[in-house]
Parts: C-alpha cells; sequence; structure tokens
C-alpha cells in the first residue's frame, strides 16, 4: 500500500471522528435503524481492498476495523454488532465494529460496505390528485370539444400545423392538452389521435423526462439570450422522437426582443419541429406572433362537468362526499378544473379522509344558503329588525361579506328567472323550493332593484369602513329604497312620472319630495335655450 494513499485513509478517518463526535444523533439514528432488524444492503467495491488483503493477509477481525468488519458476513447481511457511524465526508458509509477499542492499523476506504434501510421503511410520496387524474389522452379530457375536435381530425388527416396557440384562464386545459399532443406525434406505435400510452415515448412523456420534448417557462426565462440559446438547438434532428416539441408556457412573459428573434423560426421551422405555445394574457402577444400560429381559446367548464368528473375521482379514491359540500367545491372552482381537484384535496385532508357540507363552508370561508333566503325573506317582509338580526348572527361566523353579497345576487338571479320562467329553474338548485315561494312574494321591479344594489354595494364594499359597515348599509339601503311606481304604469304629459322616469321613494313617503304630489319634476330639459347670434366680421 502507498504512503499516500494511507496517509489520505487516515484523514478520512479522522474526519469521520470528528463528525460522529459533533453529531452523536445520526450514529444513533443509524444505530436503532438496524437495531430494529431492518434489511441492509451493502454495496462493495473491491478492487483496492484486495490488494490490500493479501498485503496483509495475518490481519485479524479486531485489526479490519471499517468497512472489512463485515467481510466474514453473509451477502445482503450485516456481522452482528456492527452499527453505522456518520458519513466519513467521502461519499461512504463506514461500518465499525461496536466492541472495538483501538483503532485499526489503516481504515480501508476503497473496499466500502454501504448500509441502507430496506425500501419498505421508506415513506411513499403522496401524489396530488390534479397531477394524479391528470387526463392522458384526449378521450380522457373533460370538456374543450371545440378544440379536441379539431386536433384529432388535423391528426388523423395528416394535416398538422406547426405552431399551436392554446389560449384560456388557469387550470382549463392548456398544457395538458399540448403534453397529449406531443404524446401523439412522438407515439412508437405511429403518430394518431390515439396514442399508446405504453411505449418508451409515452411513459417518458408522462413522467416529464421525454428528450424531444423541450418544455420551457417563459415566466422564468424572459431575455432574449434565453431565447437563442433555444433556437440554436432547432437545427439538430430529435434524438427519439419523430418531432422535436417546443412546449413554451406563459409564452406572454417573453420580452419583445425575445418574440422578434422567435419570429423567423416560428414562421419556417424545420420539417421535424413542432411549437405548443400557451398563455393566460394572448393580449400581451404580439400580432405577429398570433398570425403564424393556430389558435384555440379554451373555455371555462360547465359546473356540471365539474360535478361528475369529481364524483368519478371520489369513487377511484374511495372517499365518502357528500352531494351539497361537492355543489361547493365546484362553485368555488369557478370552471377550472385543477382548481376543483386542488380544493378536493383540501377538503379531504380538512375533514379527515370525509368531504362533509359543513367541513367545506369553514374551509372556503362561504355560508349556509339557509341564510341568504332568510335575509331575502325579511326584505321581502320590510321588517327591518329582522334583517338586522340576521346580519348580527351572520357577523358571528367572521363570513367574507363579498361572497355573502354573491350569494345573494345570485339568489336574485334566481328568483327573477322564477318570475320570468319557473320551469327554467333548474331542479339542482339549492333551497329551490323557498325561490319559487320568493318570486311569488317580490315584485319583478324589486328584484331588479335588489339585485343593482347588491352589485353596486359588492365593488364598493372595501371603501366602507368595516365589511360589516359596508354590509350592513347595503341591506338598509334595499329595505329603504324600492321602486315607486310600482304596479303603476308611467303617464307621459303630465302627473307624477311625466318625464317617463323611475323614481325611488321609501316605504309611506311622498314620491316627490320638492313641491305637492303630482308636481312634475323640473328637468334642465324645460328651461328656455337662449340662443346666441354671431356677428360677422366683415360687414
Amino acid at each position: 500500500m502507498s504512503e499516500r494513499l494511507k496517509e489520505h485513509a487516515w484523514k478520512v478517518c479522522v474526519r469521520q471522528k470528528r463528525t460522529e463526535g459533533s453529531n452523536p444523533s445520526l450514529s444513533a439514528k443509524f444505530r436503532d435503524t438496524i437495531g430494529a432488524g431492518s434489511s441492509v444492503r451493502r454495496r462493495i467495491i473491491p478492487p483496492i481492498a484486495h490488494r490490500l488483503m493479501r498485503g496483509n493477509p495475518t490481519s485479524s477481525m479486531a485489526d479490519r476495523a471499517g468497512p472489512l468488519a463485515t467481510i466474514g458476513c453473509e451477502p445482503r447481511q450485516a456481522r452482528k454488532g456492527a452499527a453505522v457511524t456518520a458519513d466519513s465526508g467521502a461519499g461512504v458509509w463506514l461500518v465499525r465494529d461496536a466492541t472495538l477499542s483501538t483503532p485499526p492499523r489503516f481504515p480501508l476506504i476503497g473496499y466500502t460496505a454501504c448500509l441502507y434501510p430496506s425500501r419498505k421503511s421508506l415513506p411513499v410520496s403522496y401524489q396530488v390528485l390534479a397531477r394524479k387524474w391528470r387526463p392522458r389522452s384526449f378521450q380522457e379530457m373533460v370538456g374543450q370539444e371545440h378544440v379536441l375536435r379539431a386536433l384529432i381530425n388535423a391528426l388523423d388527416n395528416d394535416r398538422l400545423h406547426h405552431a399551436f396557440l392554446f389560449t384560456g384562464t388557469r387550470g382549463v386545459g392548456k398544457t395538458t392538452i399540448a403534453r397529449i399532443l406531443a404524446k401523439s406525434l412522438n407515439c412508437e406505435q405511429g403518430m394518431s389521435s390515439r396514442p399508446c400510452g405504453v411505449c418508451g415515448a409515452c411513459r417518458e412523456i408522462d413522467e416529464g423526462r421525454f428528450v424531444d420534448l423541450i418544455e420551457v417557462d417563459a415566466a422564468s426565462r424572459t431575455k432574449v439570450e434565453d431565447t437563442r440559446e433555444i433556437l440554436d438547438n432547432v437545427q439538430y434532428a430529435p434524438t427519439r422522437g419523430r418531432y422535436k416539441v417546443y412546449l413554451i408556457d406563459e409564452v406572454h412573459m417573453l420580452s419583445s426582443h425575445s418574440f422578434n428573434a422567435l419570429l423567423k423560426t416560428l414562421e419556417e421551422p424545420p420539417p421535424h419541429v413542432k411549437f405548443l405555445l400557451a398563455t393566460t394574457d394572448p393580449q400581451k402577444l404580439p400580432v405577429t406572433i398570433l398570425s403564424r400560429c393556430l389558435q384555440f381559446n379554451l373555455k371555462r367548464l360547465p359546473l356540471p362537468q365539474i360535478r361528475d368528473h369529481l364524483q368519478q375521482v371520489l369513487a377511484a379514491e374511495g372517499v365518502p362526499a357528500e352531494q351539497a359540500a361537492l355543489a361547493e367545491i365546484d362553485s368555488a372552482a369557478d370552471g377550472r378544473m385543477r382548481d376543483g381537484l386542488s380544493l378536493l384535496d383540501q377538503a379531504i385532508a380538512h375533514g379527515g379522509g370525509r368531504l362533509q357540507v359543513a367541513d367545506v363552508r369553514d374551509m372556503l370561508g362561504t355560508i349556509d344558503r339557509q341564510r341568504v333566503v332568510t335575509l331575502l325573506n325579511a326584505l321581502a317582509a320590510g321588517d327591518g329588525a329582522a334583517l338586522l338580526a340576521e346580519v348580527a348572527a351572520l357577523a358571528e361566523l367572521t363570513p367574507d361579506y363579498s361572497g355573502v353579497l354573491n350569494e345573494l345576487n345570485s339568489a336574485l338571479a334566481h328568483v327573477a328567472l322564477a318570475q320570468a320562467l319557473p320551469a327554467a329553474l333548474d331542479e339542482q338548485v339549492e333551497h329551490r323550493d323557498a325561490l319559487l315561494a320568493l318570486s311569488r312574494r317580490m315584485s319583478r321591479e324589486d328584484v331588479q332593484l335588489y339585485y343593482q344594489i347588491g352589485l353596486i354595494g359588492r365593488r364598493d364594499l372595501p371603501l366602507a369602513p368595516e365589511p360589516r359597515t359596508g354590509f350592513e348599509m347595503v341591506m338598509l339601503r334595499m329595505l329603504a329604497f324600492q321602486p315607486a311606481t310600482a304596479g303603476v304604469e308611467p303617464t307621459v304629459g303630465g302627473g307624477e312620472g311625466a318625464d317617463g322616469d323611475l323614481r325611488l321613494a321609501g316605504p309611506g313617503r311622498r314620491s316627490n319630495s320638492a313641491g305637492h304630489p303630482g308636481s312634475p319634476r323640473p328637468s334642465a330639459l324645460h328651461r328656455p335655450r337662449r340662443r346666441r347670434r354671431w356677428k360677422p366680421l366683415h360687414p
């Protein structure tokens, strides 16, 4: 054994001793792991160790401390009494007999026994529902039929454009459709709208490690140097797949110089290159980029589609759920499937493996819609005391008052729909019978006025001194004002409503505060207009 190797081995041993002394928890952690009976695995690098054993064949087991303490063991087993110490700093784990009191003649770092806990003891990472249930083919997609039809026909008829632009709000499937399209282009079974999903290319694309699918985050690579670095590799043929696909997400974040550098390549790319662009704000894209791409606008998903998909996910996961809780989640998702799955994941964790409406409302900060119906009943009866009492009871829940006004406006919209066409009100609407009763109690003018006051109040709520004060003022405004001509046809040519407008007056008040009832309101249109005569400059 050379002197340099001995010196290096001794330094490693010293570092190992210092680490063990400064952090004894590491040694105790691995000693407990092995003492608990978990299986270990040994990785051996033999070349230097064989030479050292031949150079010192008479060394006893006590002299072979360190990795050689497990030489006499059977494969995949550790000698009884061996313990794992701290990391040596050289990238290996040194094994030393716990019963040895004297240091070894020389530590052997070339022949290492690395002990690892068994895979059964390693924690399994949880995959969120939004990633676990991401569609893997066009047939698994929910909604967006207008986009899927165009892409499927283009793939089946071999009429593919070289650049696609997917636009829409977040969580509606832009990146998912782009990845499925890349899978369809590079499937080893042939290019079609139904990729097999089992070949190497399909599996690598699903796992995010396909070498010919280059995903670029434009939000973090906005400079023109990053774009030029990408374009320098466009000319090279794909490594594995049929096409080299560039997926640029949030493309509107690129700088103007980056867009200019991309123009020529985007207009006339090599035949083996496809560009897939995705953005949530297409208005920020230059017209020169838009004219070079096929643009597909992804829409928000209807609430029934989100609810049906969430029910399928819950059935597959084995999670019991209430229908009212699902209605709260798909309403909060606001047409975005990814938001719905994320909220569902959070609601399952919040409810301890169950989906109950009380837990979901507590998580979302929403209220029971029965309270909204109670507010509307108090408004319909003109009972101010009951209205303020319900507002006080509502304040004990510390709700989001903007959300309460939103629920109130939604209920008023259902009431207006029931007044216009009762059969058009959906059977799935919560408290449908109560809303139908309100449609018979309230006049159409009151419903329209309350809806307008609710919209304006929600807009002005951030300007209020306190959220509760702003909400109370909106309720009192609904109680104080009503159309003065409710149930009376407006007249033209004199009397009340001579100018044909709808005036607002409180209950029991005179409709015209200035003058006698029935006197016309003074208007600027009735004032005589003075005409100015212009004199010629030259007589």
